[in-house]
């Protein structure tokens, strides 16, 4: 992912490489790019989206500098990750298929399946979750997910799976 700064010129494009969650917080905070109605293209600048669905430029820069700000926190670096999952008061829960899991996965590690994932949403809110899926980005969704239905201590692996392999070497 490349860093880069959030302006009204700014292409969707360059946004979601800089910004994974970007579509996400611009569907909460403005109804927009979550539907085909409500849509946009990721050749269009920032500016061009707003003026589409009728939507402030500068509000939807400062919405998503926040959002961006807040996503940051819920990210953890897998080395951080490596050392925290050693702790018996983490769970360290793997996104990724069942056949990805099953070829190799982080130590301690837990496969996700619809059932599990129903009785993580009954655990307590302020259980230290991390999350990783294959690159990070599917993870950080779901960590968001949690964050809004009350969760407090859950994080995702920055770079996903690919990182923690890599770090573990």
């Amino acid at each position: 992912m490349t860093e880069q700064s959030i302006t009204p010129d700014i292409r969707m494009a360059d946004l979601l490489a800089s910004f994974p969650g970007a579509r996400r917080a611009l569907f909460k905070g403005f109804h927009v790019g979550g539907c085909q109605s409500c849509g946009f293209s990721e050749d269009e600048a920032l500016a061009d989206v707003a003026r589409k669905h009728e939507k402030d430029v500068d509000a939807m820069v400062s919405y998503l500098e926040e959002a961006k700000r807040q996503e940051a926190a819920l990210l953890v670096v897998p080395e951080q990750a490596i050392q925290e999952a050693q702790q018996d008061d983490v769970r360290l829960i793997d996104l990724r298929s069942p056949q990805e899991y099953e070829a190799h996965h982080v130590d301690g590690a837990e496969p996700i399946s619809e059932q599990f994932a129903e009785e993580i949403m009954a655990w307590p809110k302020d259980s230290r979750i991390i999350m990783y899926c294959r690159d990070g980005a599917g993870s950080l969704n779901a960590v968001a997910y949690m964050v809004d239905y009350g969760f407090t201590r859950v994080a995702c692996v920055k770079g996903g799976y690919e990182a923690l392999i890599q770090t573990a070497s």
